[in-house]
């Protein structure tokens, strides 16, 4: 076994808005402020990177506010679902989808899916991707949405909002069910059957709770007191 200590590299040209690290850290995923989605190889000396996904629109000048990952295998060469964000504040989001793939180089390619626009009146700080799902949840004021990307087009969503009390963070789970951390409260809830929405949606469903823990504290690191908020969605 090797005595040397591990090495340390420092990516300081690239403006990373967020990253994701990828199959146990096999390959670092920088998403720039410009919109670009950057490749790079931790175990490269040289510290080798490459524009994966370049911007989608370079006139539109909208950030990346978000990205989540789906493994759909993993040997015996990586593949999964990528879904990326991009926004500015105040208008309507567009949402991509890409199946990324291992190609005989060790590069990884992506292939876009699909995409379709949302609106919005606030950042997007949490996505989750799950098979044919995607779960988005915005700083304020809108209820958690969840879409069936599959059919799901710019002019036609296939979703369903969660009337639910905000959650502070949610992750998707097998079998349409949703983890989510409240306020005081850990809960598990049943996703209700999604509908096609080609409009505003200003009334959410109530997802059924099918299981809950208590918190045992009086208050989590990072979590700000409670306040009353309107709540609206929107397709």
């Amino acid at each position: 076994m090797s005595s040397k200590p591990p090495a340390r590299r420092v990516y300081n040209t690239c403006d990373g808005a967020c990253v994701q690290l990828v199959e146990g850290g096999r390959w670092l995923l920088c998403f720039t402020s410009g919109g670009s989605t950057m490749a790079h190889d931790p175990d490269s000396l040289d510290g080798r990177r490459y524009i994966l996904i370049p911007p989608p629109d370079k006139r539109s000048h909208k950030r990346i506010a978000g990205s989540a990952i789906h493994h759909i295998r993993r040997r015996p060469k990586p593949e999964f679902y990528l879904a990326i964000t991009h926004q500015n504040q105040n208008e309507f989001a567009r949402i991509f989808i890409y199946r990324m793939t291992v190609g005989e180089s060790g590069r990884l390619a992506a292939t876009h899916l699909t995409s379709f626009n949302t609106l919005c009146a606030s950042w997007s700080h949490l996505a989750c991707l799950y098979e044919g799902q995607f779960l988005r949840l915005q700083e304020k004021d809108f209820y958690p949405d969840v879409y069936d990307w599959h059919n799901s087009t710019t002019l036609c969503h296939r979703k369903v909002s969660l009337a639910n009390d905000d959650p502070y963070s949610a992750r998707l789970l097998p079998r349409n069910r949703l983890l989510a951390l409240f306020k005081d409260t850990v809960q598990v809830l049943g996703i209700p059957a999604m509908q096609f929405i080609s409009g505003l949606a200003l009334f959410g469903q109530r997802a059924p709770i099918l299981h809950s823990v208590a918190l045992r504290c009086t208050l989590l690191p990072g979590i700000p007191r409670p306040r009353p908020m309107w709540h609206w969605t929107s397709t």
